[in-house]
């Protein structure tokens, strides 16, 4: 390998680096505006948000590891005091928990999913299997710390959630592909500038 060549291999390393650090962010930044569109029923102690829709992102656009590490740095922060929770909830102390760490979970599995995923329809699947974890994994939680019984948790931490979960999947998936269109776009633009520029 070449001095030149191990040079551009470090810059486009590089460069990879930060643009997943800066999907990490914005995708932290995502999660936090969904636990802050909230809304709270009668039929369950848990608040209906938006915040599946950054978990699912994560695990389409980032690779599995960077995606659980997205939704680790996002669950860190709200623990140490930043406004990224539900307000008025607990975070890891309160009854939202098992959703916070199926958040971890469900990203990390999403992305693995999706890297082998074939079209829009994979990538349903992908979002549709973090979904269901997540709703797992709080309803559990539930079951453990306020609800007398499993069935009485999946009644109140999973049931009321199943629509909201499949139009966020919905959401996280018509966005990835929106953003891939444009991207395409973008790059379609810029190589026929190019090519014109050096006609």
């Amino acid at each position: 390998m070449t001095t030149s060549t191990a040079t551009v291999s470090s810059i486009t390393t590089q460069r990879s680096v930060l643009r997943e650090l800066g999907w990490i962010a914005a995708i932290c930044a995502i999660t936090a505006l969904g636990a802050h569109a909230k809304v709270w029923t009668p039929f369950t102690p848990v608040p209906m948000t938006l915040q599946l829709v950054g978990v699912l992102l994560a695990g389409l656009v980032l690779r599995p590891v960077a995606a659980a590490a997205a939704m680790v740095a996002y669950v860190g922060l709200g623990t140490l005091g930043l406004p990224m929770f539900v307000p008025g909830s607990a975070g890891l102390m309160g009854v939202t928990a098992g959703y916070l760490v199926g958040f971890v979970i469900a990203a990390f599995v999403t992305a693995m999913i999706a890297r082998s995923a074939r079209g829009t329809l994979g990538r349903g699947v992908a979002v549709g299997v973090g979904a269901m974890i997540v709703l797992t994994m709080g309803s559990l939680w539930l079951a453990v710390s306020v609800e007398p019984s499993l069935a009485d948790a999946f009644t109140k931490g999973f049931k009321p959630f199943v629509v909201k979960a499949a139009v966020e999947a919905a959401i996280a998936v018509a966005a990835f592909e929106a953003f891939g269109f444009a991207t395409s776009l973008i790059g379609k633009a810029s190589d026929l500038e190019n090519n014109e520029e050096s006609a």
